[in-house]
């Protein structure tokens, strides 16, 4: 081959196709129980109408959510009804089930033990004839619309013919939760892609334009002759022995998943998500504790994870492994995985979150309110103000100057100790403009080179009432990560920065309210005035439907997982007609009268790779070593993020937050 040869482009050279019937039931349908089928005779044949060309890389599907505590053993007589919708029809397939099949790759099985499957990727589409650069994709982190190429090897190095009933050559995403009670998993499937090039098929398909194959033969024989292994595996379904077989894949990362990915129809959660968190399932805890150190800290839960991989399986029957079974099933001979590090470009959706929210909570409502109705008008009473708060929030629509009302607030009274008594000496309060800072996601340093863009302003003000300003001890700024999770309902409402703080916090004392409060509190409250009705009403006569008490319930199980990352080296900075001028100390800014208000205007510049992480022996400082992945939300788990500005004054504590994203 010349030293010139350029790479081929993927979209120009791959061929791509729809299955025709006979293929999508002996590959992506294949069903749970074993049939009869002599592969001795010939198999079936294939008009030429029914290879026809289309725009996809490879067949996707979705599978249902899997728990893997679930009986093993899968028989046909406990799950296929011939008479169910086709819908039910893919539920019993092997490609679906295939978590639930026995799994032998790590058993004391000589069969299993004598494949060895492998699988190697590719810089390039993979040819015949042409040396491929093989790349580690660990190394890679992959994003919507880029491609993954590579090739799966499988040789028998037994004595003996060793017999199978599939191959499938699968790229997946996967969301697994640990069960509390820390023994069984619960798996939701979001993306099951096959390559039905690299699967086992009764076709010769056309993997490449350039090819021009005959779709009756199945080229025995056929060999790569850079490497002499064989392309094709046999069609009676049996790897010989000391034979190596390798067959190419490509996938292609898509822009979103299948619109009825998510049950209640939300745009983000049909968005492709990160990779998140420790596979602790596959990984050894031996080889994570070795490898602490290079870990990456994404600040997941512990007991969650998102993986995508590429995975080759080998499926067989028991009986042809020398399994002792009553029945004849389905066995998982041979698995060979590969992860593959996901972080998805950002997607501008144009849809406001807000309106269904509202709705969903006004449904919630009037449902309760019928129920009151029902019970002779008996309110169910929600936690009132207190009479401290009550007033500070009187005397600040009192003194309150025009000011605009899309800002973020924090209201509190200013106190002070004089000769032993407290006194409330007026009221201070910290704003900002409402807005979105926006920053790009910081790879792992593993991965590429550190973001220099990710210095911010928050152009603040700072006013009081009373006749004595107050003296501001300290100014902190913090990063938080909240990361939310539903461990068994679908979530169904899409998140938004108000869920996780009040737009405007005015209190007697300096407590935020946060998404526990603002969210989980409140739906934990409507369960309990649901759960109150159904039992004095009976829901024959209330009747809540299945499906709204499922979603308030699935809010008020909500788990979440607040970590503070402080921010070092902030700037204040001060705005004139020269422009912004640095100050050592904000007590430098000096007040200015405005009516019944003095106020101070500054801002705080801050770089958010001077975030760290705090209360660990060996302090962990900076996003490259720190992994914030971009916001995402599915219907299973989510990621948002918030600055936090804590302002301590001598008579106040005033608490301020304003919404991060995150985007790649």
């Amino acid at each position: 081959m010349s030293s010139d040869y350029e790479p081929p482009n993927e979209n120009s050279l791959l061929n791509n196709i729809l299955p025709s019937y006979g293929m999508f039931k002996s590959t992506i349908s294949l069903e749970l129980e074993p049939s009869n089928e002599n592969f001795s005779v010939d198999p079936p044949t294939y008009d030429n109408h029914e290879m026809t060309p289309i725009t996809s890389v490879s067949s996707s599907q979705i599978q249902s959510p899997q728990e893997e505590s679930t009986p093993s053993n899968i028989f046909v007589d406990d799950y296929f009804d011939p008479n169910q919708e086709s819908d039910n029809l893919w539920q019993n397939t092997i490609l679906t089930n295939v978590d639930k099949l026995p799994n032998l790759t790590s058993e004391s099985n000589s069969k299993s033990n004598a494949l060895q499957v492998n699988i190697k990727f590719t810089e390039n589409v993979c040819q015949k004839g042409i040396k491929p650069v093989i790349i580690d994709p660990s190394l890679k982190e992959f994003t919507q619309g880029d491609y993954i190429h590579g090739y799966i090897t499988m040789e028998n190095t037994s004595d003996e013919p060793i017999s199978f009933d599939m191959v499938y050559v699968v790229f997946e995403g996967t969301l697994t939760v640990l069960e509390s009670n820390l023994t069984s998993l619960v798996k939701f499937k979001f993306l099951n892609m096959m390559d039905l090039f690299a699967s086992w098929s009764y076709a010769n398909i056309d993997r490449l334009v350039t090819d021009n194959g005959y779709p009756h033969d199945w080229c025995d024989g056929e060999i790569d002759p850079y490497d002499n292994t064989l392309l094709s595996i046999d069609v009676k379904r049996i790897f010989e022995p000391h034979v190596t077989y390798k067959r190419y894949f490509t996938f292609k990362i898509p822009e979103k998943l299948l619109d009825d990915e998510c049950d209640h129809s939300l745009p983000m959660h049909t968005q492709i998500i990160p990779t998140f968190g420790i596979d602790r399932q596959n990984i050894p805890p031996s080889l994570l504790l070795a490898n602490k150190s290079t870990q990456i800290k994404d600040l997941a839960f512990i007991d969650s994870n998102i993986t995508y991989s590429v995975d080759a399986r080998v499926i067989g029957r028991a009986s042809k492994y020398n399994c002792q079974t009553e029945k004849d099933h389905f066995i998982l001979a041979k698995q060979a995985s590969c992860p593959i590090r996901v972080i998805p470009n950002h997607n501008e959706l144009d849809y406001d979150a807000n309106v269904d929210y509202h709705a969903f909570v006004q449904s919630v409502k009037e449902k309760i309110d019928f129920g009151n109705e029902l019970l002779n008008n008996q309110p169910l009473l929600s936690p009132s103000l207190s009479h401290d708060t009550m007033k500070v929030k009187q005397l600040y629509n009192e003194t309150k100057c025009d000011k605009k009302t899309s800002q973020y607030e924090s209201v509190q009274p200013f106190k002070r100790k004089i000769f032993g008594t407290t006194k409330n000496l007026g009221i201070v309060s910290l704003s900002t403009d409402k807005r979105v800072y926006v920053i790009q996601y910081t790879p792992p340093s593993k991965f590429g080179t550190k973001n220099k863009d990710t210095e911010i302003i928050i152009p603040l003000e700072l006013r009081y009432t009373g006749k004595e300003a107050p003296e501001i001890k300290s100014v902190e700024v913090e990063l938080v990560s909240l990361t939310i999770q539903s461990k068994k309902h679908s979530i169904p409402i899409e998140f938004t920065s108000e869920m996780s703080f009040n737009d405007q916090e005015i209190n007697s004392k300096p407590v935020a309210e946060n998404f526990d409060s603002i969210i989980i509190h409140k739906f934990q409250k409507y369960l309990n005035d649901f759960n109150k009705l159904i039992k004095e009403c009976g829901n024959e006569t209330l009747k809540i439907e299945t499906k709204q008490y499922r979603d308030v319930k699935a809010l008020a199980a909500l788990k979440t997982k607040y970590i503070n990352l402080p921010i070092s080296d902030l700037q204040y900075l001060t705005q004139s007609k020269e422009g912004f001028g640095s100050n050592v100390s904000i007590k430098t800014i000096p007040w200015v009268k405005d009516d019944d208000w003095s106020k101070k205007n500054f801002s705080i510049k801050m770089d958010l790779n001077n975030c760290g992480l705090k209360g660990i022996d060996h302090p962990v400082k900076g996003l490259s070593k720190i992994t914030l992945v971009p916001n995402f939300q599915s219907c299973y788990i989510s990621r948002m993020y918030y600055l936090k500005l804590n302002m301590k004054t001598n008579g106040a504590l005033l608490v301020l937050h304003v919404p991060l994203e995150i985007v790649r």
